[in-house]
């Protein structure tokens, strides 16, 4: 279960920690890394096991203070998904261990997650898995150095 605690103070800053005091406060359970929430808006929600991936797309977010999540797990993804449901998910296509495309098709089954954008991002020479994505439902399937080069732009459409 996610912690959804707001302390008083962090309701005047709207950036909002779950968990300790640090600056960069996290929240674990559920293998989910919550760096930031704005309870105006859900959050965006990475799954992904990639650490160069993981670093590019948090200094991106906290550069346009875009609140974001990751999961390392499907489970913990979807889980978190349906406590919070995100305003977009961003899946590495070439992890066998989130299943990015098991975790599409449970979320296109849920009514609840079945409408939330997706972004994927694969190797360019892998076009099977670029195929099998855009037919499992992803909703823009990138190479991963065009993911790099727009992630400003793809993190700023949920705002």
């Amino acid at each position: 279960m996610i912690d959804m605690r707001v302390r008083e103070e962090d309701m005047t800053n709207r950036q909002v920690p779950l968990a300790g005091d640090g600056q960069e406060s996290r929240d674990f359970v559920a293998g989910i890394d919550r760096t930031r929430l704005d309870y105006d808006h859900a959050v965006i929600l990475a799954i992904l096991d990639d650490l160069m991936f993981t670093s590019k797309i948090k200094s991106a977010a906290a550069h346009l203070g875009v609140p974001i999540s990751f999961a390392r797990t499907a489970d913990a993804a979807l889980a978190g998904m349906r406590t919070l449901p995100p305003k977009l998910v961003i899946l590495d296509l070439n992890n066998p261990r989130t299943d990015p495309l098991g975790t599409v098709g449970k979320m296109k089954a849920d009514p609840l997650l079945s409408s939330v954008p997706i972004v994927g991002f694969a190797s360019h020479v892998q076009t099977d898995v670029i195929e099998a994505a855009r037919k499992a439902g992803v909703d823009d399937v990138l190479a991963r150095s065009a993911f790099t080069q727009h992630l400003p732009e793809i993190l700023a459409r949920a705002l």
